[in-house]
């Protein structure tokens, strides 16, 4: 299902773990696939924590499934995030964690769209 309206480009990336020299473990993010979504807002907050001024930026992602397929859709998860580069517009580059996920189906259980709760990376 196409979804109406103004588009973001994103990249869906998968976390890997690896060794740091010290024998931690870090994340490296890979990109998985490149793809175009609606994204609004939801939620919006300041506090100050830690001794710092801190945001927390709650957004709505929604994703055609043509967009993503079969190939990816099962990294559609909270585990994962999304990173927009906006190069097409004067924003700085921006990262989302996924925090939850809800697929919309049509009827005969195909997915049409994605709903995705997203917090952004500050």
């Amino acid at each position: 299902m196409k979804v109406p309206g103004p588009k973001t480009t994103f990249i869906l990336q998968k976390p890997t773990e690896t060794r740091t020299l010290t024998g931690g473990v870090t994340n490296a993010w890979g990109n998985l696939v490149t793809f175009d979504a609606s994204l609004g807002p939801v939620s919006f907050m300041e506090s100050a924590s830690f001794n710092r001024e801190t945001e927390v930026s709650m957004q709505r992602v929604i994703i055609g499934y043509e967009e993503i397929g079969d190939t990816y859709a099962a990294e559609v998860k909270a585990k994962n995030r999304l990173y927009a580069a906006n190069a097409d517009n004067q924003l700085s580059a921006e990262t989302f964690d996924i925090v939850s996920v809800q697929p919309f189906r049509f009827p005969g259980n195909s997915i049409a769209t994605w709903e995705l709760m997203v917090r952004k990376v500050e």
